[in-house]
Order: C-alpha cells, then sequence, then structure tokens
C-alpha cells in the first residue's frame, strides 16, 4: 500500500541541485540545473566575497571547463526545516561536499583532476510571485577551495 508521495528533505534538495549543476554535460543542462536552483535575486556569498548571480555561474562554469566527467561527494550535512511547500521542504541547509572534475586532456594516460571543495550553508524559500512552484535558494555562504 502506497502512502503518496514524500516530502523531499532540505538536504537532499540541494545535494540533488548541487549534484545536476557540476555533472551537466551540456551548457543547455548547466543553464536548466543552475536556475533550477538559485533565485534571480539571490544574494551570494563566497570566500566573504558578495558576488552576483553572473559571477557565481560563470565561476561554476569556470570550474567545469574542459571537464570531461565529475564526482560530487557529500560528506555531511544539517538542515533546519521551517516549511513545507508542495513536496519540498524550506528553511536553512549547510552541506559539505568535495567535487572531482576530470579533464578531458590525458597526461600519462590520465586525466587530470580538479578538485573543488566547499561548505555551502544556504536559505531554501519558496517564491510564488516568481512564478516558482518548488522551493529555490535565496541566500547562498560559501566556502571553496580549488586545487
Amino acid at each position: 500500500m502506497s502512502l503518496g508521495p514524500e516530502v523531499l528533505p532540505l538536504t537532499t534538495w540541494v545535494e540533488n541541485n548541487i549534484s545536476a549543476i557540476y555533472k551537466a554535460s551540456t551548457s543547455d543542462a548547466f543553464n536548466e540545473a543552475f536556475n533550477a536552483f538559485l533565485h534571480e535575486d539571490a544574494q551570494i556569498y563566497v570566500n566573504g566575497n558578495c558576488l552576483t548571480r553572473h559571477e557565481y555561474k560563470r565561476q561554476l562554469q569556470n570550474q567545469k571547463l574542459g571537464e570531461y566527467c565529475a564526482s560530487v561527494t557529500f560528506s555531511n550535512a544539517v538542515q533546519v526545516p521551517v516549511d513545507t511547500v508542495g513536496l519540498t521542504e524550506t528553511g536553512s541547509v549547510g552541506v559539505f561536499y568535495k567535487v572531482t572534475l576530470f579533464d578531458g586532456a590525458l597526461v600519462h594516460d590520465s586525466h587530470i583532476a580538479n578538485i573543488v571543495t566547499s561548505s555551502l550553508n544556504a536559505i531554501v524559500t519558496n517564491k510564488p510571485e516568481a512564478g516558482t512552484k518548488a522551493s529555490i535558494l535565496t541566500e547562498i555562504w560559501a566556502t571553496e577551495r580549488a586545487l
């Protein structure tokens, strides 16, 4: 007997969207994942610097430059749910993750790997005035380190 659809936890929603951005294999897929994740007026801070949405998008695209494939690993997550909108929770969430981006170029028969580690804290809300029917990030505070 099915109990019906389950509410998607904040951490799962954020992890799924981060993975979709980094694993997007075309620019259209990247844009779709990015737009589904981040509100147009999101406040974004990376390593203490305030970025526009466009600057943050460009930063993520630059991390993926030359990417052959990506692996995203989440090591920890916390959430403070506030409300449920549809089948997604809203509230605050923090995730720690590592992205390994394998470059298309080969060196000694191996792909070059670029690693990004991040601690991302975000507020997930619903913006019905913008026509969204699902939750969307409105604020991000991230600390990133690229190796």
